[in-house]
């Protein structure tokens, strides 16, 4: 079991060899932390590549990733003019998926729903 995590950096690109650290935790599970700078689009599929070339016994075509994913939902209580809460609610609805942000092939995708009362 792989846990891979994506930060995101405080410059604009990150270095190839700063890109990702691989720790084993032991029993079989390792941690990898992937870096992007803001102006990269993380490729998660690569990282993939790169974990297991570095022999950690991974299948990149089996491989399952979980997200969640924001429902926003109107009425709540959040203080915030409406015309905001609507904006939020737009852009929220309208964001990049998260198959075509991190490079991910939307069979291997689980999504967790929260909602969000605004």
């Amino acid at each position: 079991m792989v846990l891979l995590t994506i930060t995101t950096e405080e410059v604009p690109v990150v270095e190839d060899e700063e890109r990702m650290t691989l720790d084993s935790m032991g029993e079989g599970v390792w941690r990898a932390v992937g870096r992007y700078g803001y102006m990269e689009s993380p490729n998660v599929s690569r990282l993939v590549e790169r974990i297991k070339a570095q022999d950690v016994p991974v299948n990149p075509m089996s491989t399952t990733y979980y997200f969640n994913r924001e429902m926003i939902i109107s009425g709540g209580s959040a203080r915030m003019f409406q015309w905001q809460k609507n904006l939020y609610a737009f852009l929220s609805r309208n964001a990049t998926s998260v198959k075509d942000y991190y490079h991910i092939s939307p069979t291997q995708i689980i999504e967790i729903g929260l909602p969000v009362q605004l």
